[in-house]
């Protein structure tokens, strides 16, 4: 997998995908975007959107974060913790799409499941570059 994608390419897709996926959650909180799209259509009311639309913001920022802390970008001093728990990334984005492919939307099967595909795959190559290969 390394020979496939460079670790910094990897990142770099990863910070872009986990931005855009964020503003994508922003359009559905102001409403361009509908809520029955998203959380597999299964959203009830416009409150119970909101609150999964900002843990789901949570949690890319969060992963933004270890990603970024990962590749040495920030918080230098703690990447040995980053090293350990960016191995939560790939599962999560594992179980993201079998939940996207569960979805009673189209459109989510269609845009979120190679999207989030596609975020396993990079976060496994990040979680699989060794901390002293890591150069600025």
């Amino acid at each position: 997998m390394k020979r496939l994608i460079s670790f910094k390419t990897s990142v770099t897709l990863t910070i872009v995908l986990l931005i855009l996926v964020t503003l994508f959650n922003l359009t559905v909180i102001v409403g361009l975007t509908p809520y029955d799209m998203v959380w597999g259509g299964r959203l009830k009311s416009k409150e119970e959107m909101i609150f999964f639309e900002m843990v789901s913001i949570l949690i890319n920022f969060l992963s933004l974060l270890l990603v970024l802390i990962k590749s040495r970008r920030l918080f230098t001093g703690i990447g040995k913790i980053a090293d350990i728990l960016i191995w939560i990334l790939p599962i999560l984005y594992f179980f993201g799409i079998i939940g996207n492919a569960m979805s009673t939307s189209a459109i989510e099967k269609v845009l979120f499941v190679p999207t989030t595909l596609l975020l396993f795959l990079l976060t496994v190559r990040i979680a699989i570059e060794k901390v002293n290969l890591l150069k600025k």
